[in-house]
């Protein structure tokens, strides 16, 4: 082979070279840019999941805000019902009973021509928690039915712990022997069995005022 022709095949070859050393060159550039690229999409990704977290901790925020706020306002409900019940001069067992029948009488005139036992039924008809409250195996005593519970059986119980409180309102006891120092209307046994007692303290929950029982833990009778 001649010399020319030698250099021009050492020429072609350094060519060859030079394009596959470029070709890589690029190759690493592309995976370069794509690595960039994918570095990118993650940091734009973090960022929207840094944005969702925030968004939702201020959600979580707002919710507890709201949720303290409706927790006070409840609070300022029942003081109110106490207030008023103790300007009436009625912060007391029967008290609480009488107060409650006036407001649903007053805010449902189907109440107004209705009995007691009537009302009640149709309040525990109404009150589903209240219902599930009374119904309460230690509220009342479903052993000696041959059937279930029933809302008539609930709202004699009602009726029947209203009757209790009435038969002895006229007793030399004084409000304060049913009203713990403070806020909390107080529902003690003796006036009331265990039973009456549990269901009083139904009513005055589910109507928003606290209460608290006074139950004779000593004494084995319901």
């Amino acid at each position: 082979m001649s010399k020319d022709r030698l250099k021009a095949a050492h020429l072609t070859a350094l060519f060859a070279d030079s394009q596959r050393i470029v070709e890589a060159q690029e190759r690493i550039v592309e995976a370069q840019e794509q690595a960039l690229a994918a570095t990118e999409r993650e940091a734009a990704a973090a960022a929207r999941a840094e944005a969702n977290a925030k968004e939702v901790a201020a959600a979580a925020a707002r919710a507890e805000a709201s949720t303290v706020r409706a927790v006070q306002a409840e609070a300022k409900l029942e003081q109110r019902s106490l207030e008023l019940l103790r300007i009436r001069g009625r912060l007391s067992m029967r008290g609480v009973f009488d107060h409650i029948e006036e407001e649903l009488k007053r805010d449902n005139t189907g109440y107004a021509g209705l009995s007691r036992r009537s009302l009640w039924l149709q309040v525990i008809r109404s009150k589903p928690q209240l219902r599930e409250c009374l119904a309460q195996p230690a509220v009342f005593n479903s052993s000696t039915l041959p059937r279930p519970v029933t809302n008539d059986d609930l709202a004699n119980l009602v009726v029947g712990v209203y009757k209790t409180l009435s038969e002895h309102n006229h007793s030399n006891k004084s409000p304060a022997e049913y009203i713990q120092a403070g806020e909390t209307l107080e529902i003690v046994e003796g006036q009331l069995s265990k039973r009456q007692c549990r269901a009083l303290y139904c009513v005055a929950k589910v109507f928003g005022f606290p209460a608290e029982l006074k139950l004779n833990l000593d004494s084995d009778s319901e």
